[in-house]
């Protein structure tokens, strides 16, 4: 269990933040387990812009053209939905996030031997990014309805 400083003396004044934790995304002051789960999106959202990144900067080899929306889509998803998760507070900062890494992506592959900037590749991100702030809200609005906190 993890438990926060109380402002008084007394185990009468004692938070238990692993009982309250659904309130944690709250509350930035409390110190609870979501903070965690943070922290672990924002780790899966780097790696993910990572090996986005490293594959933008390959020669191409990528997915057949008729998969490229769908790749493109699925992860800018993934990327928008971890980066909102580890900004709780500002998960359409998140979102920002993800469009800057689209929008150097698609700079970069510019300048890529084999690759080129696409509309429809920015355009893929976008429609991934926004459904990632999409399911970010929906598992949001459930967990607040359930009173349960995912992160």
């Amino acid at each position: 269990m993890v438990y926060r400083r109380p402002t008084q003396v007394g185990p009468a004044h004692m938070t238990n933040v692993a009982a309250n934790a659904h309130n944690c995304w709250l509350n930035p002051k409390d110190i609870c387990l979501p903070s965690l789960t943070q922290t672990f999106a924002l780790v899966l959202a780097v790696t993910a812009s990572a090996t986005a990144l490293t594959m933008a900067l390959m020669p191409y080899g990528g997915p057949p053209e008729e998969l490229q929306f769908l790749f493109h889509g699925g992860a800018f998803l993934i990327i928008g939905f971890f980066f909102a998760v580890s900004l709780p507070h500002k998960p359409w900062g998140g979102l920002l996030l993800a469009f800057a890494l689209g929008l150097t992506i698609e700079g970069v592959q510019h300048f890529v031997p084999g690759r080129s900037a696409s509309v429809e590749d920015m355009l893929a991100n976008c429609v991934g990014i926004a459904s990632g702030g999409l399911l970010y809200a929906a598992v949001k609005f459930a967990s607040a309805r359930s009173k349960s906190a995912p992160f």
